[in-house]
């Protein structure tokens, strides 16, 4: 586990299998009693590592993938319709 926010980073688990699960890439492990469960393949090391975060050297915690889709996410929210006329604006 390599996600330094996940509770069981630094753990090592049984590799089972590497594969696309629901539009995503998964890893599947089982535990130390036999257990299976699967993660993004992004919190292992079974993927390289992202080539903007090995650049950035812990320099910025944003992905190049993350900021592509955040400003997706803003040109979306400023195509959509204006606020409804009928209702008033609260302001400080």
């Amino acid at each position: 586990m390599t996600h330094r926010f996940h509770p069981l980073f630094g753990r090592e688990f049984e590799f089972v299998e590497h594969r696309l699960n629901w539009g995503e890439d998964r890893v599947s492990m089982r535990d130390q009693d036999g257990r299976l469960f699967s993660l993004p393949a992004g919190w292992t090391d079974v993927v390289a590592p992202d080539p903007f975060v090995v650049i950035a050297e812990g320099r910025c915690p944003f992905t190049m993938s993350a900021l592509l889709e955040l400003a997706s996410l803003i040109d979306r929210v400023r195509t959509q319709p204006g606020p409804d006329p009928a209702v008033n604006p609260i302001t400080p």
